[in-house]
């Protein structure tokens, strides 16, 4: 025991699995505890009110131009004294955030005037480092100039995780010294930053530009939503570690004057070593003759395994198709794609809007894609038979995410119905076995009949003694995630029940077949497969839900809110009744399985008297 307590890390990680109360007990206990303990409890503090009220009690502030949140002050000026009580706490932070939700009357973020305090008092023997030596995460909320200009007791070499929200209310000087001092003090080091502001890039680009140069490290980059130009694009094809470049979606942070020019200069001027780490593109304002561009270059990251695009012009089907075509070609290594068409527009095109079954068949061409998602205005064009023709292939077998336009905006605006039917639920589960999440828009009006989770009207035990072998039923095995959008919905409780049908509630058990008696053979696959569920078993976790994943609303969401209204209700319903009549598939099926284990107990004393001890 006196080796296991004189060993650190062993402690650390035993209090890394314990609660916080406990962890706070131990430190409390002795002093061989008290640094493992203290060490975890201070590494992540997740309210900066926590930290700072250490240093002395604090006072809440009003709030700051309109803004919500409370922020805090301390109510007397700082000592000495109070950073030796501080400080060993501090050294402990490694995670440190102010943007976490405000619990009652606590205060989670500092004023400008608290931070000001901070920064003044410090000893003139302490420098940043000393104060916070391990921090590596900071996560900060900028309403402010004054606040901004207070950051920089934070930027410190050991940060490698900056995510930043910066008001519009900031000026533009003061962010452009913070720019300056995260390059000199941060830059080499940083391995991922998030920016999340409504300034224009052309406000600060040298700025940005000048600190992206000096990232060597960086692996993962997120920019506000139109901070697009060719000079930073051209600037972030050149960092070698980069594996994740992305943009806020469905925010319109930013300045959309910024994308006027495009990025056909930077793509056309691609150097041989672009991209040479890059995995995953997210881009909210890339379109889709840029993207085939981009990635039918000679020079373009081919290894990427991860790719989104959100496209801010009206795409034309055949151009969606183009682009499937094209990088069905050059990304095969590509396993997540998703397509957002969002531009709003208040009349119907001049040309064709309907992506059918011939748009997306290219897809079914790139070799290891297992999550396809496609957002538009309009329903796609496409029916229950062109959806079994499309996922009966190696493809739709792949498949664990399929997000289908679940929310197409015109759908509710002109009254359109989907030309797939809840049969398409049915075909999805036959042909996309490993199906994990869905997102689809059908038409719910009419529900099919099945006689799933029925024997054909015979008992388990003619099935038994008949000999006969009853086909598995067709369900989602590993289904966790199910949104049917703003489909047309008529009865409530008959779609609830056909979707419950489709979902299996259990994890089914393999059964070698070497394992399986002559006699009990004849027990059909489908309830040998669920022979020995546990007692007291539940369904599986599965969620149901209809809200929108992706709404590119053309017109002001007034003018259809009452049908889009009535239509959530209906389909929250649904998601109610499911979790209930999933439960009650449980108990049923329980109920065989204990008639199941009866009978395999009497096959198997048929086949071997001598194994009952009791004749």
């Amino acid at each position: 025991m006196q080796t296991f307590l004189s060993m650190y890390e062993l402690l650390r990680e035993v209090f890394t699995h314990a609660d916080r109360k406990t962890t706070a007990t131990a430190a409390c206990s002795s002093k061989t505890l008290s640094t493992p303990a203290l060490d975890v409890l201070w590494r992540v503090v997740p309210r900066a009110s926590f930290l700072f009220s250490l240093l002395c009690p604090l006072e809440g502030a009003a709030s700051y131009d309109g803004h919500s949140c409370r922020r805090f002050d301390f109510d007397r000026d700082l000592h000495p004294a109070d950073w030796k009580r501080f400080l060993p706490y501090s050294r402990r932070v490694e995670e440190l955030s102010c943007m976490d939700e405000i619990l009652g009357d606590r205060w989670n973020e500092p004023s400008h005037k608290a931070l000001a305090k901070v920064s003044s008092s410090r000893p003139a023997d302490l420098t940043l480092a000393d104060v916070f030596p391990r921090l590596r995460s900071l996560t900060w909320n900028v309403y402010s100039h004054k606040v901004l200009r207070n950051m920089s007791m934070f930027l410190v070499p050991s940060l490698t995780f900056l995510e930043i929200k910066i008001d519009n209310v900031v000026e533009y000087k003061p962010m452009s010294a913070f720019l300056k001092q995260l390059q000199a003090r941060c830059a080499p080091n940083l391995r991922e930053l998030r920016l999340n502001t409504d300034f224009a890039i052309s406000t600060v680009e040298e700025e940005v530009l000048d600190l992206l140069k000096e990232m060597s490290r960086l692996e993962r980059l997120i920019l506000p939503r139109f901070w697009t130009n060719d000079r930073l694009f051209g600037v972030v094809a050149g960092l070698p570690s980069l594996q994740y470049i992305g943009q806020r979606k469905s925010y319109w942070w930013g300045n959309s004057d910024d994308t006027d020019g495009g990025l056909m200069p930077a793509i056309e001027a691609l150097q041989k070593d672009a991209f040479p780490a890059l995995q995953d593109i997210t881009y909210d304002t890339l379109n889709l003759f840029e993207s085939k561009k981009l990635f039918t270059h000679p020079h373009a990251p081919k290894q990427l395994i991860s790719l989104c695009v959100t496209s801010n012009k009206l795409e034309t089907p055949h151009q969606v198709q183009d682009f499937l075509s094209a990088i069905s070609e050059t990304l095969v290594n590509l396993q997540d794609l998703d397509i957002g068409l969002t531009f709003p527009v208040s009349d119907a095109p001049d040309h064709s809007t309907d992506v059918t079954f011939a748009t997306l068949q290219p897809v079914t061409l790139l070799p290891k894609l297992s999550h396809f998602g496609l957002a538009t205005h309009f329903p796609i064009k496409m029916d229950d038979a062109e959806l079994d023709a499309w996922t009966d292939c190696a493809w739709g077998r792949r498949l664990k995410v399929l997000w289908l336009n679940e929310t197409p905006a015109y759908a509710i605006q002109r009254e359109i119905k989907s030309d797939l039917t809840l049969k398409a639920l049915d075909i999805l589960a036959r042909n996309c076995r490993n199906l994990e999440e869905l997102s689809i828009f059908v038409n719910a009006t009419e529900v099919p009949k099945t006689d799933s989770g029925k024997a054909g009207g015979q008992t388990l035990e003619q099935l038994v003694l008949e000999g006969q072998s009853k086909e598995q039923v067709t369900e989602y095995k590993k289904l966790r995630y199910l949104n049917l959008g703003v489909s047309h919905i008529s009865s409530s409780s008959n779609v609830a029940n056909y979707i419950a049908d489709l979902i299996c509630t259990t994890d089914p058990e393999d059964i070698e077949p070497s394992t399986i008696s002559p006699l009990l053979s004849a027990i059909p696959l489908f309830y040998r497969q669920r022979s020995n569920p546990a007692s007291g078993s539940k369904p599986r976790p599965f969620l149901f839900d209809c809200s929108p994943r992706f709404w590119p609303a053309p017109v002001a969401a007034s003018e259809f809110e009452p049908v889009l209204s009535r239509r959530r209700d209906a389909w929250d319903d649904v998601g109610k009744m499911i979790p209930a009549l999933m439960e009650k598939k449980v108990s049923m099926e329980q109920m065989q399985a204990e008639m199941i284990a009866f009978m395999r107990k009497v096959a198997e004393m048929k086949v071997n008297p001598s194994s009952s001890s009791n004749p």
